[in-house]
Parts: structure tokens; sequence; C-alpha cells
């Protein structure tokens, strides 16, 4: 076989020591600085509805500019980056691309990688990639030994620097100093905004069945007015979006049910799934103002870089952020979401209560976030129990209470396309994976309607340990 179920001989982010499967080991070596690896200092911020910026792109197709390919069809972009060519993670999950190729373009999306390789190494590499599985796709493009999609060659690092996606703790291929590309994916709407981001270091490959998935529930969200809930999979039953009344639910979609919450509040309702498909309609026309959050420096997601400390006030008590990450178990899961009382939101608080223990095996603890109040965060936790039939009144983990959105804004987690009744923007449903030394390992984030996929999670926290502790990497599934 090509690869193994695991890839062996990849840099790895660093060799500090990782829990693993419950087996406590020694946090030894010193954090990645980012000042010894040349990168300049930045905000913190991850921003979804920013306006994606416009560079020159070198490609297997010639030169063009990126706002111009947005431009062509389909209208919907999925822009991915790896670590190089002729690298074996990168391999893996171009050669998943391809072999998805055609589910991909039934949802009207197009595809476009982004690596610091020449066009003439993309080129040759991209005969291997083709060659590693059996895909009708590329050959009925009139092309029997190519991808189905084009290659960007950023050998100047330039791109990389623009969107922040390097990962700091890898060296780019033949350099000493220049880091290389972490495996990142932007989901990009018809308006050239930033719908989704996912962002692993170079030593763990994306999954993009994963992104498939989204991109279905982006398209749910926006045709139909639904949500998908915890650990959706494409057909089963979705809930119904706050902003659609239950009487026009009850008309559209089939097998209406509000389930009953301690509560009282009717907002978990479910339907069953109509079938996904590109969006019908043109979204640009209802794009927010992202005029304030189109600088390269407001659009940048770092891998390495140290958690900003803040004062939490939670479920379980007052204290510093900082303070917080430095309890046992060391490594930690921060997450965000939109606001209490809501559909997505109670099936992941519910399903992060039934996986905690879970979690604390693999030496992690979680602490969540949202725009309410500590005494609504404890009532709603006895529906996100009520509704998963565990017992108890409150949740095993602490939330915190960002009433005014500050910690949500200083990290860049607004969704613009999601408000509350006051046309405020509510947290996005982020999640960062912060190791011992306080360093953001690798994030994920939603739109507010998405709920999270807790199997790619353990996916990726369990590649993040195993690359820690035995130089080992991870393919893309």
């Amino acid at each position: 076989q090509r690869f193994a179920r695991f890839v062996l001989g990849c840099s790895c982010p660093s060799r500090r020591s990782r829990t693993l499967a419950g087996s406590a080991m020694a946090s030894s070596q010193e954090s990645i600085s980012t000042e010894t690896i040349g990168l300049e200092a930045s905000p913190f911020r991850i921003k979804l509805g920013a306006a994606f910026p416009n560079f020159e792109c070198e490609t297997l197709e010639g030169r063009f500019m990126f706002h111009d390919f947005l431009a062509r069809p389909p209208a919907w972009t999925v822009l991915f980056s790896y670590a190089g060519d002729f690298d074996p993670v990168a391999e893996t999950m171009l050669t998943q691309c391809q072999g998805m190729l055609e589910r991909f373009r039934s949802l009207g999306i197009k595809l476009v990688g982004l690596s610091r390789g020449s066009v003439s190494d993309h080129e040759a590499w991209s005969r291997d990639v083709f060659a590693a599985g059996t895909h009708g796709a590329a050959a009925s493009e009139g092309s029997a030994d190519s991808l189905g999609f084009t290659l960007v060659a950023d050998q100047s690092g330039d791109v990389a620097r623009l969107l922040g996606i390097q990962d700091p703790g890898a060296k780019a291929q033949g350099s000493s100093e220049a880091p290389t590309l972490a495996n990142a994916v932007f989901v990009i709407g018809p308006n050239k905004t930033n719908r989704l981001c996912m962002l692993y270091p170079s030593t763990m490959g994306i999954d993009f069945r994963e992104v498939a998935r989204c991109v279905e529930s982006l398209f749910l969200t926006q045709d139909f007015v639904l949500a998908t809930p915890v650990d959706w999979q494409s057909g089963a039953r979705v809930v119904v979006a706050p902003g659609l009344s239950s009487e026009v639910a009850q008309e559209r979609f089939n097998n209406f049910e509000v389930k009953a919450l301690p509560s009282g509040k009717p907002y978990l309702r479910l339907v069953d799934c109509p079938a996904p498909g590109p969006p019908s309609g043109p979204e640009a026309a209802d794009a927010p103002d992202t005029s304030h959050i189109t600088s390269p420096t407001d659009f940048r997601i770092k891998l390495g870089v140290e958690f900003p400390d803040f004062h939490c006030c939670t479920t379980k008590g007052d204290f510093s952020f900082h303070a917080f990450l430095d309890r046992e178990p060391r490594w930690t899961v921060l997450f965000s979401h939109p606001k209490d009382f809501t559909p997505v939101c109670t099936t992941e608080l519910g399903r992060c209560q039934e996986l905690n223990a879970s979690f604390e095996q693999r030496g992690v603890k979680l602490i969540g976030l949202s725009c309410d109040g500590v005494d609504l965060h404890r009532e709603w936790s006895k529906d996100v129990l009520s509704n998963k039939g565990l017992p108890g009144k409150e949740l095993d983990f602490p939330l915190i209470a960002d009433d005014d959105r500050s910690i949500a804004m200083s990290l860049g987690m607004l969704d613009p396309l999601e408000k509350d009744d006051a046309g405020a923007p509510m947290p996005a449903r982020a999640l960062f994976v912060i190791d011992p030394e306080r360093q953001n390992r690798f994030t994920v984030v939603y739109p507010a309607t998405t709920g999270r996929n807790f199997d790619e999670i353990f996916r990726a926290l369990d590649a993040v340990f195993l690359c820690g502790a035995t130089g080992m990497s991870t393919p893309a599934a």
C-alpha cells in the first residue's frame, strides 16, 4: 500500500509531552516562539464574514487574480492549503479531494489548493496524486493524468503570510528558517466572504468528508432556514432555526416535533431533512457589510500563538483564563456557542457532557463560552441535561458568561450573519485546542447554525497527541 495507517518521517509541531489514553507524560520542552521563527506579532483573531483578500495566483492553469477565480462558476469555493508537494500527509488530502470531486461538484463547489511549491513541482506531483487512486473524475475533464482542480504556487510565502496560515512548528521543504503552511480550509461564499474555516497543523491531514458535511449544513441554513445539530450527518433530522416560525416550519417540512424541556421554551424543534443542494438564490445581495474587517492584519488565523488572558465569570466561579489553563489536566478545549436556549447549542452541550469523561481520559478539560449571563447558563443547563436524559442540574465543565461579547470580540469569534434581537452579532461556533504552554494547536470556526462533529474533534486531538509522543503524522482519513 502507498500509505500506512500513520505516516512516518514528517516533522512534528513539537516533541512536547502528551497524554495518550489517560497515560500521563511529563511536559518538558519549551513553547514555540513566534519571534524565533520570524513571524511578526499580530492580533489573535479568526473572522467569519470577512471579505477574502485578493492576490495574484500562479497556478497549473496560468496566472489570474484570486477574486477572478472566485467569480468563476460554480459560485462557492473551497480553498485549502497543505505543507508542500511530495509530502505524504498532503498527498492523502489531495487524493481524497480528487476522489470526492463529483460530490463537491454536485454541491456547487469548486476546489483550489495552495502550497509553497513551484508550478513545475505542482505539475509533477499532481501526477503522483492522480496515480495514488483510480478516479474517473479527472479523466472526464479530458486529462488522463492530472487533477480535476488547480493548485496555487505560493513560492514566496506571501499568501500564507497574508492569511496567517503558517505552521510555526514545521519548516518548509528546503528551508531551515521559513515555516511551512498549515493544513487549512476556507469555505468562501459567492460574495467572497469567509463562511467557515479549519486550521490544523501540517502533520494532521484534514478529512474532506467533514468539509462536505459542513457545506451541506451551510446550504440547508441558507435555503431552508434550518440548522444542523451536533454530529449531524447528511440526511439525518435537522433543527428549525430560531428565525423560522413553528407554523411555517410545519407547512414546509415533514414530521415536525417540539422537544419538551424543563424551561418550557419551545426552541428545540426538529424536522426531516430536505434534499440539500447548491444555494438557490444570489447570496451577494444579502452579504453583510465587512468593510471594517477586510485588512490583512485582522484576517489571520494563527497556530502557535499564546492565548491571551482575560477574566472569566463562569458557572464554576470566577478566575483568570490563564489560571484555568494551568489547572490539571493541562490541555484545554475552549469552545464558543452563540446563545443559551438555542437548538444547536443545546444538542452540543449535551454531547459535551456525555463525552466529558472521554476528554478527561485524554488529559483534556473543557470550558464553554456564550454571550449570556451565569444565571441563564445555569437555568439552560437543566434543558441541556434533560434533552439527553442525563442526571443532575449542572454541567461538569464551566461556561463563561460573555455578556458584553468582549471576549468573543477580542478573539474574532463573532458571526456577522447571526444576530440577536437587538441586531448585535452573536459568537460563532469556534473551538480551540490549547496546549500546556497556552498555545493554540488547532482551530475550527463554524457558523452558528452548523453543529460540530465530535468524532472529527477526537480524531484531531488524537493526531496531535500521537505526533507529539511518537513523531508520526496522520493522513486525511
